[in-house]
């Protein structure tokens, strides 16, 4: 679990097998409006395949899942590196508990 995520920090996955997905599933918790998370491949400035919006989920320990398309096909294993993105004012944009590709 990842936990008072704040702007512009990020989470290596190593090594994760894309085998055909098309979509990914996050599970997080938050409470504020204001950000995004991005998933991007090998590295923090690597190719952008989803984008998710930061939404308020009734708090910082009230969880829901929310999914995004994978934007174009990705085949074989690489690194999935998420990047936060929120004001630059605010101590932390989201929780993130999991990650699931579908």
């Amino acid at each position: 679990m990842i936990c008072d995520a704040k702007m512009m920090s990020y989470v290596r996955f190593d090594r994760v097998k894309f085998d055909g997905a098309t979509s990914i599933q996050a599970r997080i918790a938050s409470g504020q409006r204001i950000g995004s998370f991005e998933i991007r491949l090998n590295n923090p400035k690597g190719k952008l395949i989803a984008e998710f919006p930061i939404e308020y989920t009734g708090g910082w320990s009230s969880w829901k899942t929310i999914e995004a398309n994978i934007s174009e096909p990705v085949t074989g294993t690489h690194n999935l590196v998420v990047v936060f993105k929120s004001d630059w004012g605010s101590t932390k944009s989201v929780n993130l508990n999991w990650l699931l590709l579908k």
